[in-house]
């Protein structure tokens, strides 16, 4: 089946809960009693243009302030929309909130502001933006790949990006010429010796010339020197160039080169069944499961206390008592799960009959993950243990 998201604006949501108005102590946001870390994962999926940057995590912590100032938010993001202290997310036993804190530019859940100090429960894939930041924070349930974010987002709307100034980069050097000579005042320059006193130049147009076209020329002439026959025993070889094509002795007209030969190109080769995917790798549907279920707590839980009791007192065995009762009044017809979950579970489910959504594997706890897959739809578990307390679980999908 195809996950439908409620399309359920944020204003709607704030008296879907029992929880009481945010509070503030200054600028401070004031913790409520019953904010915890969630047992099913869930995280910011924060996104600029369309792209994942990074993700934070959610379900491990109890609360995430978030807001300009590191001395008043424990999450900071760098944009001048954002107030100081500007919002505040707080987990319970299964659901998240967002509550804004009195902010200047408010907090959107979904393109919808949220009224301030009320908290609004969030859902799977909601977007939750703070001021006019065009960042989109993502709320996921669930386990996710993407890196985690170390609780400092900086905005690069906010940035400002100074240019390198041309005149910091180091200059080039002037390229130094083979021909050229440094001339210092004062100073003879030396003359190279010779065999003979006949000295020559070539022409700026470089062609073959006769020797009795040879003209003297003065020693000091920049462009190299063409010495005589006498001259020419002791002469430096000039620099090596390359042979260029000649013709043969006798023609007039250069060499035919023949043609190149034209080499046939390879087609390549039809494709093979080790190139085609294979049906066995095409990755499949992750199974999920939806399951209700009714918690009852004890006072070895890992949070001790629920919306029905401040302070849970009962031992492990009189919790067990308690949820085999509650089994077998459900399994005689003698009452219906819903209305128990929503009288006797300890979990903040109670208000949705103890419906927990559809997930897969790898979110909820182990022995409550292999208990709910190995149910039939509309089959009943017995007593699960689990940290949070001992659980009956009823698969419906």
């Amino acid at each position: 089946m195809a996950d439908t998201k409620a399309t359920t604006t944020s204003s709607s949501r704030v008296g879907a809960h029992d929880k009481a108005a945010a509070t503030l102590v200054g600028e401070r946001f004031s913790v409520p009693d019953w904010a915890t870390p969630r047992p099913v994962p869930a995280s910011f999926q924060v996104k600029k243009d369309a792209s994942i940057i990074t993700q934070v995590d959610l379900g491990s912590i109890s609360h995430l302030v978030v807001g300009r100032h590191p001395m008043a938010a424990s999450f900071v993001v760098t944009h001048p929309t954002v107030s100081r202290s500007h919002a505040a997310i707080v987990n319970d036993e299964m659901d998240s909130y967002v509550a804004d804190l009195k902010s200047i530019n408010g907090t959107f859940v979904n393109g919808v502001p949220i009224l301030p100090l009320q908290f609004t429960q969030l859902h799977h894939e909601d977007v939750v933006t703070f001021g006019q930041s065009s960042r989109l924070y993502v709320f996921t349930v669930g386990p996710t790949s993407a890196p985690k974010d170390p609780l400092k987002v900086p905005d690069p709307e906010a940035a400002s990006h100074s240019p390198v100034s041309a005149a910091s980069s180091p200059a080039k050097p002037p390229p130094v010429s083979s021909t050229s000579s440094t001339t210092v005042p004062g100073v003879a320059t030396p003359k190279k010796p010779t065999m003979s006193s006949a000295v020559s130049t070539t022409p700026t147009v470089k062609q073959p010339v006769k020797p009795s076209s040879i003209t003297p020329a003065s020693v000091d002439s920049p462009e190299r020197p063409q010495k005589s026959p006498a001259a020419q025993v002791n002469r430096v070889p000039p620099p090596r160039q390359s042979p260029l094509p000649t013709k043969p002795p006798g023609s007039h007209r250069q060499p035919e080169i023949p043609p190149p030969k034209e080499v046939p190109q390879k087609r390549p080769p039809p494709p093979t069944h080790q190139h085609q995917p294979s049906d066995s790798k095409k990755p499949k549907d992750e199974p999920k499961v939806r399951c209700k279920h009714i918690l009852v707590k004890h006072k070895d839980s890992s949070r001790p206390s629920s919306w029905r009791e401040a302070a849970i007192t009962r031992t492990k065995d009189e919790a067990l008592k308690k949820i085999i009762d509650i089994r077998e009044q459900i399994a005689t017809g003698t009452a219906q799960f819903d209305h128990l979950a929503e009288t006797e579970s300890d979990c903040s489910s109670a208000k949705r009959k103890g419906d927990l959504g559809r997930f897969g594997k790898g979110v909820m706890k182990k022995a409550f993950e292999d208990s709910a897959f190995a149910l039939p739809i509309g089959g009943l578990s017995q007593p699960v243990f689990t940290d949070s307390g001992v659980h009956i679980i009823m698969r419906i999908e």
